[in-house]
């Protein structure tokens, strides 16, 4: 139940890499922090003396957490009591009793993943009025001892008894006003705050300094699952039923006197992926007024002095700071990870106080990443780092960043780049109208400085925005982590009750756009123009570290000349997925496409179709060139025949003027009323529309084959797939499979088989398609499974529909996402399973894909792989997103076996 880090014996470090990472295992039982304690008390670093209570507390009793008047079981106070007791003859400082030297107690929490701010922490635990006065008398009256008590009543009453957190603060703000003397002041707040407890709960702040300790320890273990934590975990992913460690340590004091600091210090910097220690640190103060947002800290490193009045810790302390920077160095390449790690100096003493993986910004993830792969000699090791980078890290350097050509745009006020990126969005002052303003656009959260109780609020915006806090506040730690662009402590007042924000001279109210720029710290008035952003070296050398561990082929999704080139430029190896639809529906051909399904004189419909295999002969054709002999899948029309025609008022004026007018208005509503379909999405679509309208199929297969002919003139050699959608049978197959090849052989007779290849196969999309997928594979000569449309098949639900009850089936537990996010792999899976299962006797030859934006999904990805598909298919800006993803399934397969 407890494990103990303040043993006498202590090696310097750990000899066997086996040892140098405690086991998973012990992660989920001492959580993230008891854990690194641990290790870092091994490796020599000097941490506060405690002990961890494991997660299998919390496990035994979590139920009963939901009950505010549980208390902690007589054998877990008893184990307790004789940890601290131990610890207490340890450091030499008795608990519970009368010394001018007690031990007091820090308790914190301990998830196994990192949830910072979210859940509750009691500092100073153990001390009452008989410990302060003997201090006094030791000592004689000090800031340190009356503030410190004052900290202790503020986190107890809040945290264990609930007592609202400005109820003290109005209280801590009037004295001080009134008080020029500190100590006096302090001296009044004490006592104005045992008043509170009296008003607020009807009892008097406990003296017994068990009673402190045991309902610390119990608050702790309850905030597991409060709102924020809850809302951080579905945010993140992070399971629910695993709970968390509480770690008891000897307080060591950055409010001790003027030889006495905290901060927070990264190993590199976490907004660039620099390799040079950033941080922030404040003078006699405790470790949370860093994190809290509520001061503006110093910087740590001259470097990154933003004012010549401000002395850096380098600069004031320059011994402890070359102490804390060999630590930091130690912890960096111990982890092989960027560290964030919290230090308390007590009187010129350096304490570390935890280490942990640090947030950092993608654009930083992916530089750490690449730095510290290519200084590494070890394959397990790049293995290792690689796996940690995330989907999102590659999707958010992608992201626009503003043209730096463009000018004319207006500055607001500047603060500091805390999380790099542009957002634009409508101004939000807090979680609940961030929640409401979300719905309908792009929203940025602006607030004095966030808390952990605002992590809706940031979860929803698009960016985050604070007059105060510093680089390594919790606005900052928060974006970073969610990659979201940040400024902090920029120049403006918030004035609440009149909804306004006041920039100088420049008021702008609740729902005004503005733009925030997290790498440069601007705040800029509207909308400002942003442009494609330029990848560096690092994100060009983890996509071809990626490339050789990959396995499988990567595909894109592309049929216009730009996505065609961006596929390119990310390394597509083909093209998966050609959607032919979407060659019609520009402004000039709409109209030619409307006239060939609603022209009823033959000879004028085949001028039509005539018309339409020349503008797709050019498509294809371009297509054939920019992929110069790579594999080309085209799918034949696919969409439901009513998408196509006019329904507007200017897409029916559009038809007619084309028409010369040929019908009348009321003529033209009758023939769209006549194709209307109650259910289209399961009407007459994909390979229906190439029995129903075979002259729409077989102009599309002219227009393919016309475009190889012209492509091997051109010593173009193209290798083309063409697929036919929705079939739900092999017979519907064979029919246009003969369509396919009658034209193959009337256009490319006289053209050698050597000089393009034409494979033919099958989206499979039904669930019935999927049972008998094995007579489809046995006439294919691949198949590619659409998930999106498979997956709504499966469910029964329009994909375009569902987002009205889909927040419902979450909010019960029914969903954990939408199945058009998270891929479903029980159902949906399994029919995949069976299929590829079958497919692959019925025809060993024949390849297998997947085309769809779960390609960009870890889980999904895993479950492809491991189900042996031959390429995925994703839209361009996803390619390198799938070819991570490959790379880290290939580099852990076996875990996946």
């Amino acid at each position: 139940m407890i494990r103990k880090f303040y043993e006498s014996s202590v090696s310097c470090s750990l000899s066997q890499s086996t040892e140098k990472h405690l086991l998973t295992e012990e992660r989920f039982l001492l959580g993230g922090k008891g854990q690194k304690l641990y290790e870092m008390h091994k490796l020599g670093i000097k941490v506060p003396y405690g002990f961890t209570i494991t997660t299998e507390v919390y496990k035994k009793y979590a139920q009963n957490f939901a009950d505010i008047d549980f208390e902690l079981p007589h054998t877990v106070k008893t184990n307790l009591v004789e940890a601290v007791n131990e610890l207490s003859a340890f450091c030499n400082k008795p608990f519970a009793q009368s010394s001018h030297t007690p031990l007091l107690l820090s308790v914190r929490s301990g998830a196994p993943f990192s949830m910072p701010g979210m859940m509750e922490t009691v500092l100073n635990v153990g001390l009452n009025d008989e410990t302060v006065e003997s201090y006094v008398k030791q000592y004689g009256e000090s800031v340190f001892i009356y503030d410190t008590y004052k900290r202790l009543l503020e986190m107890y009453g809040n945290v264990v008894l609930n007592i609202p957190r400005n109820a003290f603060e109005d209280l801590n703000h009037s004295r001080l006003s009134k008080h020029p003397s500190k100590i006096e002041a302090l001296k009044f707040i004490i006592e104005d705050y045992k008043k509170l407890y009296k008003t607020e709960r009807g009892f008097e702040f406990p003296q017994d300094c068990w009673t402190q300790l045991f309902s610390s320890v119990e608050a702790v273990f309850r905030s597991w699952n409060n709102d924020r934590a809850c809302h951080y975990r579905n945010i993140h992913h992070i399971p629910h039923d695993i709970g968390t460690a509480v770690n008891i340590q000897m307080m060591v004091f950055g409010n001790f006197n003027s030889k006495s600091y905290t901060g927070v210090v990264f190993s590199r910097n976490p907004s660039t992926g620099e390799n040079a220690l950033f941080g922030e640190y404040l003078e006699n103060a405790q470790g949370e007024d860093v994190v809290s947002g509520y001061y503006n800290a110093c910087p740590l490193t001259s470097s990154s002095k933003r004012s010549n009045e401000q002395l850096s810790f380098e600069e004031r302390e320059s011994k402890l700071f070359q102490e804390l920077e060999e630590i930091c160095k130690k912890l960096d390449c111990h982890y092989n990870d960027m560290q964030d790690i919290e230090f308390t100096v007590e009187n010129g003493v350096l304490w570390i106080l935890q280490t942990r993986n640090g947030k950092r910004s993608s654009n930083a993830a992916i530089k750490i990443a690449s730095q510290t792969i290519r200084s590494c000699n070890s394959d397990s090791t790049t293995i290792s780092i690689l796996n940690k980078l995330t989907v999102e890290d590659l999707q958010n350097v992608m992201h626009p960043v503003i043209d730096d050509e463009k000018h004319n745009f207006e500055i607001l006020s500047k603060g500091l780049p805390a999380s790099p990126g542009v957002a634009s969005g409508v101004i939000a002052f807090s979680t609940k109208q961030a929640e409401v303003l979300s719905k309908h656009g792009n929203v940025i959260l602006v607030r004095k400085q966030t808390s952990p109780d605002d992590i809706l609020g940031m979860n929803v915006s698009a960016g985050i925005l604070t007059a105060k806090g510093g680089m390594t506040s919790h606005a900052a730690v928060v974006a970073r982590g969610m990659g979201k662009p940040c400024v902090c402590a920029a120049d403006f007042t918030i004035i609440e009750e009149d909804k306004k924000v006041v920039f100088g001279e420049q008021i702008l109210f609740e729902g005004s756009e503005i733009t925030i720029n997290g790498t440069t710290g601007d705040v800029i008035k509207g909308v400002v123009k942003t442009i494609a952003p330029k990848l560096d070296d690092d994100f060009w050398y983890i996509l071809a570290l990626a490339n050789k561990i990959k396995t499988t082929g990567v595909y894109a999704n592309a049929e216009t000349e730009d996505d065609i080139k961006t596929a390119i430029h990310f390394g597509a190896e083909g093209i998966g997925l050609c959607r032919t639809e979407h060659m019609f529906f520009g402004e000039e051909r709409i109209p030619i496409v409307q006239s060939v399904i609603l022209e009823k004189d033959i000879t004028l419909r085949k001028q039509h179709l005539q018309k339409l295999i020349e503008c797709q002969k050019d498509d294809f054709l371009l297509i054939m060139s920019l992929m110069n002999g790579n594999k080309v899948t085209i799918r034949l029309l696919d969409p439901p025949i009513h998408e196509f025609l006019p329904h507007s008022e200017a897409e029916k004026n559009a038809f007619l003027a084309y028409n010369a007018h040929k019908y009348s208005a009321i003529e033209l509503d009758a023939i769209v009323e006549n194709t209307r379909e109650n259910n289209p999405m399961m009407g007459n679509r994909g390979c229906r529309l190439g029995i129903t309208y075979p002259d729409i199929y077989v102009s599309q297969i002219i227009a393919i084959c016309s475009a190889i002919k012209s492509a091997v003139q051109r010593n173009i050699f193209p290798n083309i797939g063409i697929m036919v959608p929705f079939v739900f049978d092999e017979k519907e197959l064979m029919v246009i499979f003969q369509m396919i090849r009658a034209q193959i052989s009337e256009i490319l007779h006289d053209v050698e088989h050597s000089a393009y290849a034409i494979k033919l196969g099958a989206m499979i999309e039904l669930p019935r398609a999927a049972i008998i997928a094995d007579r489809i594979a046995r006439i294919s000569d691949f198949i590619s499974f659409g998930t999106n449309d498979l997956t709504q098949m499966t469910y029964g639900m329009s994909r375009d529909d569902s987002s009205k009850f889909e927040e419902s089936y979450i909010e019960n537990g029914v969903f954990s996402d939408s199945p058009f996010n998270k891929f479903d792999i029980e159902g949906v899976g399994e029919l995949m399973r069976i299929a590829i299962k079958k497919v692959r006797v019925a025809n060993p030859n024949i390849v297998v894909s997947v085309c769809g934006e779960h390609c960009a999904e870890k889980e999904a990805v895993n479950f492809f792989l491991g189900l042996g598909v031959d390429y995925l298919s994703c839209s361009p800006h996803r390619i390198p997103i799938t070819k991570l993803l490959s790379a880290q399934y290939c580099s852990t397969k076996e875990q996946h076996q």
